[in-house]
């Protein structure tokens, strides 16, 4: 018998001292001289079919015409033939694509010398005997025996790899999905602050984009000067291994409104490397927003609870004021109608001041009965048309003496285009007069100036300013406010009460600072009287 002649390789599961002439082709025995080299051979046979039994990948080797030759255990459970059902069969029954493919390689091979398939690990696919198509991963070896060519192939089975590769592929895609859809800003920095890694959420709020910010200083691109410094003192911190909560930045919006944003931060690390720092921050402007509302609220219902108070006092003062104004008013009558009846000798003198007496003691008593209307929150106004020269020459009249006597100059003027108004002119006269009377004070003792000005709205309509070159005023924020006053003996009601009177017309009473001093104060009245 031919020693060289090809046959199957038998399973690595067949008996060994059934194999050991066909343990590898070309292995048959031979006479020796000695007993000694024949158990040699047989030892190695036995080593070797033990170690193709337990291997644990599927051990395939083939002759040079792409038959099977050899076939172990681990193959006939990856593809559930037996041994015996492959042996002799062309590797394709297996191997469809790869294998299967092995005239063409072996060919390619004999001419150019290339190994594309041969000591080379690539993935392929399998055929089970159920017809079951399944993922491998194929090494391929070739050895030379005397009696020819042989190629043994090594098979691991990817099917539970690609199972995971699949279900880690899905958790991402969900993890990646849930990140960008979240209400929640997420950013990733480098170890130098750069980044690396942000949402669309943040996208959307920011207006800027990842791939046109991505490597840039975070904190540069998206935080004002005075904030970045503090922001990087934190991306410290937490790269130390300290978990930070509860930091507030500002950062722009994509409206142009900054935003505040609570930041939780910690480092990212993957066995104890450190690869970045993982900021994770929630927009908290409405809660901000909320809060300060909510403070606002109490101040108003404080207002409001001090209102009623002062409401109270208003109807005490009125009806302790009642008496005396009817007594004034009484007694300035019988001045009067004595001067009159005794003008021929010489009493024009008692007449005149008669008259003045009276006309304020009226003028006090529309005011106490405003006071008194103020209290019962019951205020009627009655607009009317006024005449822009009357109305100011009258207030300059009465109050440029008084500032006058402080040394300091009352300036009125009235625009050209200006001829009347509509509105409720006592209650418009007292905020003037109140603004003046505040000027005079403000300045003190002279040489200062006060500027009242009136002009039409664009859209129609009055403005009054009243504009002084005096200190300024010193807290802008609380002048409005009710008994807030810096004045050591005012009561706090002045500035207050006007704006409320302004409003009660559907106008409005603001402040602006005077440049390069002083205060300016502006009362807008609607050009329609049925606001």
């Amino acid at each position: 018998m031919n020693p060289h002649s090809k046959r199957p390789i038998a399973s690595a599961g067949t008996p060994a001292h059934s194999l050991r002439a066909s343990a590898v082709p070309g292995s048959e025995r031979r006479p020796s001289a000695s007993a000694e080299p024949e158990l040699g051979h047989e030892l190695e046979s036995v080593l070797w079919r033990s170690v193709l039994t337990h291997a644990k990948d599927a051990i395939i080797i083939i002759d040079a015409r792409g038959l099977i030759r050899m076939f172990n255990r681990c193959a006939e459970e990856m593809f559930g033939y037996g041994a015996e059902e492959v042996l002799g069969q062309n590797i394709s029954i297996l191997v469809p694509n790869s294998f299967g493919d092995h005239d063409a390689h072996l060919h390619r091979y004999y001419q150019t010398g290339v190994r594309i398939a041969i000591d080379n690990t690539r993935p392929v696919t399998g055929r089970r005997k159920n017809g079951e198509t399944f993922p491998i991963e194929l090494s391929v070896s070739e050895t030379s025996l005397e009696s020819g060519k042989y190629f043994t192939g090594i098979a691991r089975d990817l099917t539970r790899i690609r199972e995971l590769e699949a279900q880690l592929r899905q958790e991402r895609d969900f993890a990646t999905r849930l990140v960008d859809t979240a209400p929640t800003i997420v950013l990733v920095l480098d170890s130098e602050g750069r980044t690396v890694q942000f949402n669309r959420y943040f996208e959307g709020l920011t207006g800027r984009t990842l791939e046109e910010t991505r490597g840039q200083p975070w904190a540069k691109t998206f935080l004002a000067p005075q904030e970045q410094e503090r922001f990087h003192r934190d991306v410290g911190r937490a790269m130390s291994g300290l978990q930070l909560r509860g930091e507030v930045f500002q950062i722009p919006n994509s409206d142009a409104k900054p935003r505040a944003i609570e930041w939780c931060m910690t480092a990212l690390e993957s066995h104890d490397e450190f690869k970045g720092v993982l900021c994770v921050g929630q927009d908290i402007s409405e809660r901000l927003n909320a809060e300060e509302s909510a403070h606002a609220y109490q101040r108003l219902a404080n207002d409001r609870e001090r209102l009623a108070d002062f409401a109270a006092l208003i109807a005490q003062l009125v009806h302790d004021l009642g008496n005396p104004l009817a007594g004034l008013s009484v007694h300035a009558q019988l001045i009067r109608d004595t001067a009159r009846r005794e003008l021929e000798t010489g009493g024009q003198l008692y007449l005149d001041s008669a008259e003045k007496i009276l006309a304020e003691a009226r003028r006090l008593e529309v005011q106490v009965r405003g006071l008194l209307t103020f209290s019962r929150n019951q205020q009627r106004v009655e607009i009317r048309r006024i005449q822009a020269a009357d109305f100011v020459d009258s207030v300059a009249a009465l109050w440029g003496p008084v500032a006058h006597s402080h040394g300091i100059v009352l300036h009125p003027s009235i625009a050209a285009e200006l001829e009347s108004f509509e509105g409720e002119e006592e209650t418009l006269r007292r905020v003037v007069e109140n603004l003046i009377k505040n000027a005079i004070e403000a300045i003190g003792t002279g040489p200062g100036s006060i500027a009242l000005e009136a002009s039409s709205l664009e859209e129609g309509g009055l403005r009054i300013e009243v504009s002084d070159d005096g200190p300024g005023v010193a807290n802008e924020a609380t002048m409005f406010r009710l008994f807030a006053t810096s004045k050591p003996k005012g009561s706090g009601l002045g500035l207050a009460l006007s704006r409320q009177l302004i409003r009660s017309q559907g106008g409005e009473l603001k402040f602006t600072p005077n440049l390069p001093r002083g205060a300016r104060f502006i009362v807008d009245l609607p050009a329609r009287s049925d606001f």
